[in-house]
């Protein structure tokens, strides 16, 4: 009976199932005195497997068996009954795995019995993925007791990593449904994907801390934290990864430096002066290949940290970092005008001008003209290449930017002119707007009913501020709109 249990175990790794069903059924039919009861019992239950794989409904007698003589393989018949009902959809089949893996004493145990691991991880991998919304945390019962039974496993410990991000982003996806609509449950639901996006971003940190891992395992599980962390908005934890990539490995160095820039420049760090913990500024600034500037980080690099000076109020420094890039006589950037980078630089130019020309004035420098004339060169310039055939998705901003630059030097018209355009570029654009080209948008609603209104033309500015209430009606702007149309009605006596 031994020698044909054994025999049949080798034929089941050559995956010779009838032939090994045979030898199980002739220990099932041996007399007494020449099978003992656990060599049965372990037939049985190698019987029960090969009937789960063909969805033979004899597996659940012959697993219910096992359980309740509570045999020796009796652990490992939990594991299959719980199997067969993830397919047959009977039960809660994840309970069962669990609490049958739960009684496994060790390793050695599930390869006396031949268990397939690959095969089980995977089949566990198909099925969660499968699932939707937190239903797949149940399966965390199920890698736990992976990883009591072999600590340290990597693939044991990337799989209850990638279950997390998994639940984290079903949480992430259905608040970004939400955020319009009920805001309120949104945060909530950003919180708890937040939490699970930290919990899978540890189990690479565990990884990584790991001595006995090889470099490759080790850089893997050190960018593995640091996306998640990003995800789940732990901005200075994810920089802090991203910065040990960038010292563990020369080739990812610049595209790790991009990122820690990013996650700081999320965080709110724009600038420090403290050399050991810089900010998104003097990141972008490392990013920056001065032999190289037309690789596709140092561009990016470029523009990101144009971008910081502007939110940092140095306008006058980021367009001329811009400007270094549109007027570039000499090719070092690698940019002709058709490239996304060229466009963003030259818009970004544009509106650091017409900044700095408001300080500048607010400082009453004498000079402020001269950026406002700039801006408007730039600005119109923009309009002029990228409106037609298709306009980019800045010709609003910039023709928005525009009416601002004519409404301070008090050319109404054009004011006028540039707020009309600015409504007509982002009309059924609405769904791929950010927020700053929304907002900038329903002020060119409300505005132009205001400088309408400055012209004397309050039948034009009354229809305006119509739109704009209408159109903006849950906005608490639009109290804006109903004061100036009765300001409108007030002028034309009605």
């Amino acid at each position: 009976a031994a020698a044909l249990l054994v025999r049949g175990r080798l034929r089941l790794d050559r995956k010779e199932s009838p032939e090994a069903a045979a030898d199980f059924r002739k220990i099932k039919e041996m007399k007494d005195d020449l099978s003992s009861a656990s060599v049965r019992n372990d037939a049985d239950y190698h019987l029960a497997e090969i009937a789960r794989a063909a969805n033979d409904r004899k597996t659940i007698e012959t697993c219910n068996r096992l359980i309740m003589l509570n045999a020796s393989s009796a652990p490992l018949a939990m594991v299959t009954l719980g199997r067969f009902h993830a397919v047959t959809k009977e039960g809660d089949h994840v309970k069962y795995i669990a609490a049958g893996l739960s009684k496994v004493p060790h390793i050695r145990y599930l390869r006396e019995y031949g268990f397939d691991m690959n095969e089980f991880c995977a089949e566990m991998e198909w099925l969660w993925s499968a699932e939707k919304g937190e239903s797949p945390l149940r399966y965390l019962a199920v890698v736990d007791e992976l990883v009591r039974l072999h600590p340290g496993n990597l693939r044991y410990l990337r799989m209850r990593a990638s279950l997390s991000r998994q639940v984290a982003e079903a949480f992430r996806s259905e608040a970004n449904a939400l955020r319009r609509d009920n805001p309120a449950e949104a945060e909530k639901l950003d919180k708890t994907a937040d939490s699970h996006f930290l919990v899978a971003a540890l189990q690479h940190m565990q990884i990584s801390l790991d001595k006995r891992r090889s470099a490759d395992d080790t850089l893997a599980a050190h960018q593995g934290a640091a996306d998640l962390f990003l995800a789940g908005k732990f901005y200075t934890k994810a920089a802090e990864q991203y910065a040990m990539i960038a010292l563990l490995s020369p080739q990812e160095k610049r595209p790790a430096l991009f990122k820690q820039a990013t996650a700081l420049r999320e965080g709110g760090i724009l600038t420090t002066d403290d050399a050991d913990r810089p900010g998104a500024l003097e990141v972008f600034e490392r990013c920056i290949d001065r032999d190289s500037p037309a690789n596709d980080i140092s561009r990016r690099a470029l523009i990101e940290k144009g971008k910081i000076l502007a939110d940092l109020g140095r306008h006058e420094q980021a367009a001329d970092l811009y400007g270094q890039i549109v007027d570039d006589k000499e090719g070092l950037f690698g940019m002709t005008p058709d490239a996304e980078e060229w466009k963003q630089s030259l818009y970004a130019r544009g509106e650091s001008l017409y900044r700095a020309a408001l300080r500048r004035k607010r400082e009453e420098v004498k000079d402020y003209p001269q950026y406002l004339g700039e801006a408007k060169r730039t600005l119109l310039e923009f309009i002029a290449r990228y409106a037609q055939p298709r306009p980019h998705r800045l010709c609003m901003m910039a023709s928005q930017m525009l009416a601002l630059c004519f409404a301070e030097e008090g050319d109404l018209p054009r004011t006028v002119e540039f707020f009309r355009k600015a409504i007509g570029f982002g009309a059924g654009r609405e769904e791929e707007m950010g927020d700053d080209e929304k907002e900038a948008l329903k002020r060119a609603y409300f505005t132009l009913g205001d400088t309408l209104y400055a012209l004397d033309k309050y039948e034009e500015a009354s229809q305006c501020y119509e739109d704009a209430t209408r159109r903006y009606s849950a906005s608490r702007d639009r109290i804006w709109g109903l004061v100036g149309l009765a300001r409108c009605h007030g002028k034309l006596g009605r």
